[in-house]
């Protein structure tokens, strides 16, 4: 037996010491105790260190229903055009019939697309959720969607479209301009 106490495989274990500090040879002296000898090369000259950009996701102030939000830097004027629906819509995206997990990946996709071609203004229809049991999923997920992950730095604001555009069956979701 070899006192060691934990599991092991049982093979070796005989080799292992009981402890760390037996691991450690006796003249060591800790890291205060030693006498630093510093190398004229690298160690002596000032590190230049580069910041690695971030990337910053943007805060959103969302209503207190969960019917839109804005991120920070987006004027309530500004938001207020969204949701009258007085920006031109310039892109559709039917949600409705899809489930959570086809919705999203459909969402992501014609989101992307419609960055990739310039296109500001996308009416995102979801449906009421009048046929789901419970609350409406689709509607539920989609500010989640739109604040979290890669999509929120995307977005400047999103909000339920007006009734003439769809009302609470969809959302207007605004992009930022792509650089």
């Amino acid at each position: 037996m070899s006192g060691h106490s934990g599991g092991g495989n049982g093979k070796g274990d005989h080799d292992r010491p009981e402890r760390f500090a037996d691991l450690v040879p006796e003249d060591t002296l800790p890291i205060e105790g030693r006498d630093r000898q510093h190398s004229p090369g690298l160690a002596s000259k000032p590190v230049a260190r580069r910041k690695i950009p971030q990337p910053e996701t943007p805060r959103f102030e969302l209503e207190a229903d969960g019917s839109g939000g804005r991120a920070s830097g987006v004027s309530l004027n500004e938001f207020a055009k969204l949701r009258r629906g007085d920006l031109p819509v310039e892109q559709r995206i039917q949600l409705h019939g899809h489930t959570a997990e086809s919705a999203k990946r459909v969402f992501e996709r014609q989101i992307g697309q419609a960055l990739s071609s310039g296109k500001r203004c996308v009416l995102v229809v979801h449906g009421r959720g009048l046929h789901s049991p419970g609350d409406p999923v689709l509607r539920g997920e989609l500010p989640g969607w739109i604040t979290q992950g890669a999509l929120a730095t995307k977005v400047l604001a999103f909000a339920h479209a007006p009734q003439r555009l769809g009302g609470s069956g969809a959302t207007l979701v605004w992009l930022r301009r792509q650089r």
